[in-house]
């Protein structure tokens, strides 16, 4: 018998309330490891804000007159919240992350209290004995940089392509590192502390992807099983894997590869 949203959900999830600041939710994300809280008014779940969302819909700029650190949370969440009754299958909560594009789906108890919330982490994790050859869950192609381009490029990719993470090729072309909206959301937090003193700027533009890339290209040989990436995913928390072949990348399996399979396998 599948298993439910209860089941394998996390409980320790975090909240937030709507007129939080922001500045204040930032911190606390990146304290806890966090990338995700679940927000509150009057007592109600409303919505949801990531990292991902703080990463594009935050930019300190000049155009902007309103000081960042007066952000209410309300400014960037994601809503009205996307949810389902906690004893809803896994692989409906797998469709809908599919077909509305979001990560996370949280369950609700009978009194619409949320009492777990499933990401495409735990979805990933279902696949841990999953034997098929990894080709047969790629929809994805390599998306690259340079160390040199501007972080403002990858965050115009996320914005109009989608893009999870992309590889960081060095000025000699070898893979250097990754980039994905954590890392952008986690320089916009540190900007935030620096907007706060001396005012707001276009910091994004001077800002190189070498300067904020995680240095780890998360790989595996081409002829890897999904389960062999689903557990390197989950081990590095990263959002895409490199397949290799004759010490060359040769394609990209992503988070959401993984879940559009898990959909995919449930059909069949």
């Amino acid at each position: 018998m599948e298993p439910t949203l209860i089941e394998i959900g996390r409980k320790d999830f975090m909240k937030t309330n709507k007129n939080d600041t922001l500045y204040n939710l930032i911190r606390e994300l990146f304290r806890r490891g966090e990338d995700r809280a679940i927000v509150y008014h009057n007592d109600k779940p409303v919505g949801i804000v990531t990292l991902t969302d703080i990463a594009l819909k935050l930019a300190p700029t000049k155009s902007k007159r309103v000081p960042t650190t007066t952000l209410h949370v309300s400014a960037v969440m994601s809503f009205p919240l996307i949810a389902l009754p906690q004893n809803s299958p896994v692989t409906k909560a797998a469709r809908v992350m599919v077909e509305k594009g979001i990560s996370s789906i949280p369950a609700l108890d009978e009194a619409g209290e949320v009492s777990a919330l499933v990401t495409k982490w735990e979805i990933a994790a279902m696949l841990k004995d999953e034997k098929a050859g990894v080709t047969s869950a790629l929809t994805s192609v390599v998306r690259e940089v340079r160390e040199t381009d501007s972080v403002l490029m990858v965050r115009r990719m996320i914005i109009d392509e989608g893009v999870q993470q992309v590889l960081v090729r060095n000025l000699e072309g070898k893979p250097a590192g990754i980039v994905s909206s954590y890392e952008i959301a986690k320089l916009l937090a540190d900007l935030i502390d620096y907007a706060a003193e001396y005012g707001p700027k276009d910091y994004l533009r001077e800002v190189r992807v070498g300067e904020i890339m995680r240095p780890y290209v998360p790989i595996q040989p081409l002829d890897s099983t999904i389960s062999d990436v689903a557990a390197l995913m989950s081990e590095k928390r990263v959002k895409a894997v490199y397949l290799v072949e004759e010490n060359e990348i040769r394609a990209a399996v992503t988070l959401n590869d993984l879940v559009r399979y898990f959909v995919s396998r449930a059909v069949l």
